[in-house]
């Protein structure tokens, strides 16, 4: 097939969210307990009531097992998967509550006994049949994979539709997964290795994907670790990306998918922070059927904080995959982390993980697209004290500050929190993790769940 040859695109996407009226359902297809992997869930109550939830464990043999809690009002409960689920298990999850709450999976790893790391995603909201990912890579030091969950009843057939830089569209059938079961599909022996590319995975029944991938990464930093994103199940027409840097230590990309019949243009704003210059315009065609991958340093400069805004007037999907060497403070870890960007701002943005404690630095980006001022306030709910109110803060029109929560909230919490914006216009919010954990060190983030 040539390069040229494009998916067929569906319509406009939204950005997940916890499901609206009474309750609320998360899903995570990735999930592993054997050795070398600890997997965690975290589960946030952001509402003035308890909130009653049941955890089904999803394994690769089809059989389940669930668990009922009860999350109290303003706060957050932790759940240890592997010893929940036990050991040595493939296994997805699905959390269903009674009232909206937000759900996270961080693991942390130690794969293959060489590459030492951690990710993290929040769930998606609901099952699809089609998932796309813009980022992907076969080559040297790179292992990607792509997790499925089929909660349904039928046995669920894909089609994986990778829209490779070197030979375009490379289409893969005849795999499948099981009714009430999970699979895990090793790229680089499905598609083959030395391959850049993104994804369209297709199923003929409602599913849920996740593409986790591990590496050894050298460019101008040198890293080992792991990312993992949960995809779209639709595209958009724009995407934010609170988060960036071009500071020493870190490698940052965008990496933009073309799956239409025609080409496109992608128009950027680079949006710095505070202090640090004026936002950054830019443009970019993208033919056909085709990804672009940029290098930020190269758009931007060297030592910015910058977060970005594209957008154009057809459907596209971008991520941002990050690789650092990263040190602050008497911490310094090496890894990477990655998301596929917001699709639009909130006036609220929750996140479940969060921690505080030794060998842990916990930031939020904060991100301001709007031509107003916007006036920003964060609420830390944590298990040791319930919650803890600050001081509201003002963020400048086309810019990102960031906070470093350690010491906004305070050392030696588990917390989750609730970012508001109350005044101005909506913001996107980020949080970046960098840690050492069990001896391994690395570092994840997640775009935060509209409330």
């Amino acid at each position: 097939m040539d390069a040229n040859t494009a998916w067929a695109v569906g319509d406009a996407g939204t950005i997940l969210h916890a499901s609206g009226g009474g309750g609320s359902t998360f899903y995570f297809a990735e999930g592993y307990t054997g050795h070398g992997f600890q997997e965690y869930l975290c589960l946030g109550n952001p509402n003035q009531f308890e909130a009653e939830v049941t955890i089904t464990y999803i394994f690769q043999d089809g059989a389940t097992d669930q668990r009922q809690l009860s999350i109290p009002a303003n706060s957050r409960f932790t759940a240890n998967v592997n010893t929940e689920a036990g050991e040595d298990k493939e296994v997805s999850v699905m959390v269903e509550a009674d009232s909206p709450i937000v759900a996270e999976r961080p693991m942390y790893f130690q794969y293959m006994g060489i590459w030492e790391g951690g990710h993290d995603v929040i769930g998606a909201t609901s099952t699809s049949n089609n998932w796309y990912f813009a980022e992907g890579y076969t080559g040297y030091g790179f292992e990607e994979w792509i997790c499925v969950l089929n909660p349904g009843d039928s046995i669920a057939n894909l089609i994986f539709n990778f829209q490779t830089q070197e030979e375009g569209l490379i289409q893969r059938s005849g795999l499948a997964v099981p009714a009430h079961s999970r699979g895990s599909f090793k790229v680089n022996d499905v598609l083959g290795p030395d391959y850049q590319t993104s994804l369209k995975l297709e199923s003929d029944q409602p599913v849920v994907a996740e593409r986790p991938m591990y590496f050894s990464y050298a460019h101008n930093v040198s890293s080992r670790g792991g990312h993992c994103v949960t995809g779209a199940p639709s595209l958009a027409k724009g995407y934010y990306f609170a988060e960036g840097t071009t500071r020493s230590g870190f490698d940052e990309w965008l990496t933009l998918q073309n799956p239409n019949s025609k080409s496109i243009t992608v128009t950027a704003s680079y949006q710095p922070g505070v202090g640090q210059g004026e936002a950054v315009g830019k443009s970019y065609a993208i033919p056909a059927g085709t990804r672009l991958t940029l290098y930020v340093p190269d758009e931007v400069g060297l030592e910015k904080d910058v977060s970005a805004h594209l957008f154009s007037d057809d459907l596209f999907i971008a991520e941002r995959p990050m690789y650092f060497s990263y040190g602050y403070a008497d911490l310094s870890v090496q890894g990477g982390h990655c998301v596929i960007g917001a699709t639009s701002p909130s006036f609220k943005w929750f996140f479940a993980e969060g921690y505080t404690g030794s060998g842990f630095n916990q930031w939020l980006c904060i991100q301001n697209p709007s031509q107003v001022e916007s006036g920003v306030v964060v609420t830390y709910y944590t298990q040791e004290e319930g919650p803890i109110e600050t001081s509201p803060f003002y963020i400048p029109a086309k810019s990102r500050i960031t906070v470093m929560v350690n010491d906004h909230a305070g050392s030696g919490y588990q917390l989750s929190c609730l970012v508001k914006a109350y005044s101005g216009s909506a913001i996107i919010v980020e949080r970046p993790m960098y840690f050492s954990y069990n001896g391994w060190d690395g570092g994840h983030t997640v775009v935060g769940c509209p409330p």
